[in-house]
């Protein structure tokens, strides 16, 4: 069901282009907050320059949370996610390293073209002008909206089943199938949202023969960076939890040596100031 590559397959480039949304998401290094955002008209703001590098154009918002994220000293990280909504359900998520072209960079036209190149299209009713993906006619808001161009290394890209991913569509509704529903669920349906039967029926399959422990044991018991996972799949896997989280920890401590070498340093010139001017006297014992 979950699968891996190094870089964006040539047979999912299309997928990719035909969705209507995608979404990025970014944290940073320390703090409490994980953003998502949601991204529109991916065939008119999404590029994919190679099979490692996309960009994508970021439009004036009421935040600045990835662009702030990928500025951030030693952090970079993005993920974007692009779903299917209609009858063939896939998930796909690229685990990127960014940087940020704005506007008024001196190569922020430079890095238009090769979007346009790379077969970036020009909103309906837009005009085109040097340098310039398009600015709509009356206006120009669509361009000028936009506030820096996002790219993207990709380095690992991963696709998996998205059953539990709801349709939306006209298909999706059918009036001989809500006769027996409840009527909230039947505003969705006739709305164009429904559930997909296909993860509930895997499920009831998998528990049959008594595949749902092993399944888990084999793809939940670790996050993608290494981090502990479900404590049930671990268990299983004859790991002791309080050592592996243990050495989780001590791993995450040693990863901010640089924060902590800083600290160090500020601290030794703090002192040296204080007692150059004669607020702190300090004597070195040979």
């Amino acid at each position: 069901m979950v699968k891996f590559y190094p870089s964006i397959p040539d047979d999912l480039r299309e997928w990719m282009l035909t969705q209507h949304v995608f979404f990025t998401a970014s944290a940073p290094l320390t703090g409490r907050h994980i953003n998502v955002s949601p991204k529109g008209h991916p065939s008119e703001t999404f590029a994919i320059l190679n099979p490692n590098q996309v960009a994508y154009l970021d439009a004036t918002g009421s935040g600045s949370e990835t662009i702030s994220h990928i500025y951030e000293h030693g952090n970079g990280r993005v993920t974007l996610l692009f779903t299917s909504f209609d009858a063939a359900p896939r998930i796909l998520r690229c685990f990127c390293r960014g940087k940020v072209v704005e506007r008024d960079d001196a190569a922020f036209p430079e890095w238009i073209k090769r979007m346009r190149a790379a077969g970036l299209e020009t909103p309906p009713g837009a005009k085109e002008e040097e340098g310039q993906v398009g600015l709509r006619q009356g206006d120009e808001g669509w361009l000028k909206g936009i506030r820096a161009a996002v790219i993207l290394d990709v380095f690992k890209v991963q696709t998996s089943c998205g059953f539990g991913v709801p349709l939306l569509g006209s298909e999706a509704y059918s009036p001989e199938s809500t006769a027996d529903v409840e009527p909230e669920t039947h505003r969705l349906q006739k709305e164009g949202w429904n559930d997909r039967p296909t993860m509930p029926r895997w499920a009831i399959k998998q528990a049959a023969k008594r595949g749902l422990e092993p399944y888990r044991r084999g793809n939940n018991w670790r996050s993608l960076d290494g981090l502990p996972g479900l404590k049930a799949a671990r268990r299983d896997r004859g790991q002791w939890l309080w050592f592996d989280d243990g050495k989780a920890w001590a791993t995450g401590r040693a990863q901010q040596w640089e924060s902590v070498l800083c600290g160090v340093v500020i601290a030794v010139i703090v002192i040296a100031l204080l007692n150059r001017i004669g607020l702190l006297q300090m004597e070195w014992v040979s």
